[in-house]
């Protein structure tokens, strides 16, 4: 037999490990590739788990109450023709219906704190279901395991504890509110698929169940949002994380008649063309002018001018006006008189010793056309008579509270009591509401005293608050004040200081939430699974 030796080369037993080794680390990385493949897609955020530090006790800090205007109606219920009692009820600006099952035994009481906790905007719903023969916030024994049933005709439910009652009827207002805007645009529920799907984000594991649900969850969490004390500062961060789902549902709220909410100044603001139509009284120029030197805001040189020493009524005050300034004395005293008797008592205060009284100004910092405390009011010529009483607010707040130094602070119950809002510019920090208001009260001072009864009526407790300012400031004898209201603010005060200490660690850890969202959706968007 013939025997044939094959030598090796050793440089070809060293190419076919390579090629081994390659095979094996290529079969290896394709199995991985794999088995990521299989894995599931990173899990969607949730605005519900987000916004879980906020999504407690909706309502627990409104303090405006409700009144019945009518009732009780005896009638049959409209989903099983039991017997039930029917009333019309006032909630601020809002007049709507509330109808009890007999059995349910549920007192008319325990009803109204639940729709006490919604806020104002959701109010609109139970005014839709009260419409006509429609039965509003209808309560029975049962609803067949369901807490409640909502539509634009109707809104029944179970009684519940009142959080979790509120809780539940912003839910149903969603699809009252959705189903009223639906009447004007019929594609809304197709628009809120496309919005939720390019949101990326899920609001609720039961609002994932159906697309109408999705839109109702997302109502309630929006309203957390704009609760007094739970929410303060936290929509704009909703309106980043679901932009679109944001935008369509303010939409379907102004569509609803939701917004915009009612406003003292929308109300009342039109009667400041009438304003000082009954002053009589006019200026009078009793010394000057006198050449003063006016100091200028952060800025260490000074600016010259002139003083003047004027009388109107009774009261006595100073005008200085820059030589710069394109404008007269007599064109500032036009203004002056057209100003409330009582608010020239801030003329009186900014014009003590070593003050310049009102100061007219070329310009001022910023886009600024007036400033106003205890020590100065300024105001550029082009002001208007609303500008400078707006200034007399804050001079006359500040002067009273020398005397009680949580007046201010008390206005911020005021305003929770009333829950209307005066303007847009008084929605920021509360001494521009507080500001706004005074400039509101002085358009109904000086027009009729039926116009003041009707400001009364809507802003009860800012009312006789302004004129507790006004008699600590001097600006007005306490005899002539409205009787305070029935309210112990240093009491709700303190209870307001209290909750917002206990919000203060959940803002915080919403605040987490909302950032690991962020970052963990920045990731997905570009593709970075974790």
């Amino acid at each position: 037999m013939l025997t044939t030796k094959f030598k090796v080369s050793p440089y070809l037993t060293a190419l076919l490990a390579v090629t081994v080794l390659t095979a094996t680390t290529v079969a290896q990385e394709a199995k991985k590739d794999a088995k990521k493949e299989r894995l599931p897609p990173p899990p969607r955020q949730m605005l519900f788990k987000i916004f879980a530090p906020i999504m407690k006790d909706i309502g627990a800090s409104n303090l405006q109450k409700a009144t019945v205007v009518s009732g009780p109606v005896e009638m049959k219920m409209a989903n099983n023709k039991k017997p039930g009692k029917q009333w019309r009820i006032r909630l601020g600006q809002s007049d709507f219906k509330v109808t009890i099952e007999d059995v349910s035994e549920l007192k008319l009481a325990t009803a109204l704190t639940y729709a006490e906790r919604i806020p104002v905007a959701y109010r609109r719903a139970l005014e839709v279901v009260s419409e006509d023969k429609k039965a509003g916030l209808a309560f029975y024994k049962t609803l067949g395991g369901a807490a409640a049933h909502g539509g634009q005709s109707y809104l029944n439910m179970i009684p519940l504890k009142p959080a979790r009652a509120a809780s539940v009827i912003v839910h149903e207002a969603g699809h009252i509110l959705e189903q009223r805007a639906r009447n004007t645009d019929k594609e809304l529920l197709n628009k809120w698929a496309q919005a939720a799907k390019a949101d990326n984000i899920d609001v609720s594991n039961y609002g994932n169940q159906v697309n109408h649900e999705d839109l109702a969850e997302f109502a309630r969490l929006y309203a957390f949002c704009i609760d007094h004390s739970l929410g303060r500062g936290k929509l704009k961060d909703l309106q980043k994380l679901a932009p679109g789902r944001f935008a369509l549902w303010e939409k379907m709220l102004e569509l609803s008649g939701a917004k915009p909410q009612p406003q003292l100044d929308k109300i009342f603001g039109p009667l400041a063309k009438t304003m000082g139509k009954n002053n009589k009284e006019k200026a009078k120029i009793i010394a000057g002018p006198t050449a003063v030197k006016m100091p200028i805001e952060n800025k260490k040189e000074k600016t010259p001018g002139k003083t003047w020493e004027i009388a109107l009524g009774e009261s006595r005050f100073k005008v200085t006006i820059e030589d710069k300034a394109q404008t007269t004395i007599a064109k500032t005293l036009e203004k002056v008189e057209k100003m409330p008797p009582a608010y020239r008592r801030c003329l009186e205060v900014v014009s003590e010793e070593g003050k310049l009284g009102l100061s007219v100004y070329d310009s001022l910092r910023g886009r600024a056309t007036g400033q106003g405390t205890q020590h100065f009011l300024r105001i550029i010529p082009r002001a208007p008579v609303r500008t400078l009483i707006h200034e007399a607010g804050h001079v006359l707040e500040q002067r009273a509270r020398d005397t009680d130094e949580n007046i201010l602070w008390k206005n911020g119950v005021a305003k929770t009591h009333d829950n209307i809002s005066v303007s847009n510019y008084g929605n920021g920090p509360i001494h521009e509401d507080q500001a706004e208001f005074a400039r509101i009260y002085a358009i109904c001072l000086g027009n009729t005293p039926a116009d003041q009864a009707r400001l009364r009526a809507a802003s009860p407790y800012r009312y006789a608050l302004w004129e507790q300012m006004l008699v600590l400031s001097k600006a007005m004898d306490a005899q002539e004040a409205a009787p305070a209201p029935n309210v112990d603010f240093d009491a709700e005060l303190e209870k307001i200081i209290e909750r917002n200490k206990q919000m203060k660690p959940k803002i915080e850890k919403l605040n987490e939430n909302i950032k690991t969202a962020q970052a963990a959706m920045k990731k997905t968007a570009v593709g970075d699974n974790p």
